[in-house]
């Protein structure tokens, strides 16, 4: 089983550091039934063309996350959806570093009420019964109820997608492991806003936070776990 996908380049640095730590391969194995698949802000004010925050390769991750989606719904696990969006004063110390983003802003990007922070319809819609978090920071555990209600499933594993690759995912993906929750980063499922940041954030992960594999590695693994 390889240790991380063959199209993220690894820099020889990295593979010789994680050779010298011992690193076992795969750090853990995935198994369905203590999973939950995080899809983080596929909302169209990220995804669309043209979209005030629209980043490399969007459209591009649509169909690995519906893949996915439609995986864990089949198998009954939990699929958990996020929404960063802002109203009336909560964009605070996030508004100097994205002035296109909040109520204030010119483009009125990820504020609440408005087409932009709804999910592409591209994807499968959230089902009644899976939890839809509205978050106001990057990471998905920030001052939300993500954690209890992963807690109250059992929840061991997070699989994660979305934008952006080395912001919100890999914030969460971070905030994750440091409540000691085994983190795989779905690597053709996220995006970032260049290839380059999305590579680097997914090496980030792989040398002190968890896993990185791509979808159709995720799926074999999963379902061999249940064979």
């Amino acid at each position: 089983m390889k240790i991380w996908p063959e199209s993220l380049p690894v820099p020889d640095a990295v593979a010789g550091f994680l050779r010298g730590v011992g690193r076992p391969n795969p750090v853990f194995d995935l198994k369905l039934d203590q999973c939950a698949l995080l899809v983080i802000d596929m909302q169209n004010d990220f995804i669309l063309p043209g979209a005030p925050l629209e980043g490399w390769n969007c459209m591009a991750i649509v169909p690995k996350i519906t893949e996915l989606v439609l995986f864990f719904r089949a198998h009954g696990r939990p699929v958990i959806w996020t929404k960063h969006i802002h109203q009336l004063n909560d964009i605070g110390i996030l508004a100097p570093m994205w002035p296109a983003t909040g109520p204030d802003s010119p483009a009125k990007a990820l504020v609440k009420g408005t087409p932009g922070v709804e999910i592409v319809a591209d994807l499968p819609a959230p089902a009644d019964d899976e939890l839809v978090i509205e978050k106001h920071r990057y990471s998905a555990f920030y001052q939300t109820d993500l954690e209890l209600n992963l807690r109250t499933m059992d929840v061991k594993t997070l699989l994660i997608t979305g934008v952006n690759t080395d912001i919100c995912c890999e914030t969460t993906a971070r905030d994750g492991f440091m409540r000691d929750f085994q983190i795989m980063s779905v690597a053709d499922a996220q995006t970032a806003i260049t290839r380059e940041l999305h590579e680097a954030a997914l090496i980030s992960t792989l040398v002190a936070f968890g896993r990185v594999a791509e979808t159709a590695q995720v799926i074999e693994e999963l379902e061999q776990s249940v064979s």
